[in-house]
């Protein structure tokens, strides 16, 4: 775990610290179902912190992305949209990064993410076949 890691999970606790302050009281069996599962998949919290990480990335992007397309609508520019580099998502340590780069909490943080996306894709892509071939 480098110091950008670290970082990506001091943030992820002090918001979730935050909401646990301000929340209202949470479902006692959904969290008794949560507990046991979680029990019986012990490194589901660090896949969760994972995917949880990448999705506030991805979702930053988007609204700044959507931002940009709303300047320059109002600008009356809409027919000359350009490509933004802040909208793509990048997860992990930079290029330059030690001999071991591509491992550690952030980088696999885009390959879970990835992981679970791609699998409710291919989910998705299948059950559609098959539902197209059966009518």
């Amino acid at each position: 775990m480098d110091r950008n890691d670290q970082k990506a999970i001091e943030a992820l606790f002090d918001k979730l610290a935050t909401i646990e302050r301000t929340a209202p009281p949470r479902d006692a069996e959904a969290e008794a179902y949560i507990r046991d599962r979680t029990t019986r998949q012990p490194a589901a919290p660090y896949y969760m912190a994972q995917t949880i990480v990448v999705q506030e990335e991805a979702l930053a992007a988007a609204e700044k992305r959507i931002e940009e397309l709303e300047a320059q609508g109002a600008s009356g520019h809409s027919r000359q949209l350009s490509r933004s580099t802040g909208s793509v998502l990048r997860v992990g340590r930079p290029e330059t990064s030690s001999p071991q780069a591509g491992q550690g909490f952030l980088a696999g943080a885009a390959q879970t993410a990835l992981g679970v996306t791609g699998g409710l894709f291919l989910g998705n892509v299948i059950g559609g076949y098959a539902g197209g071939r059966q009518g």
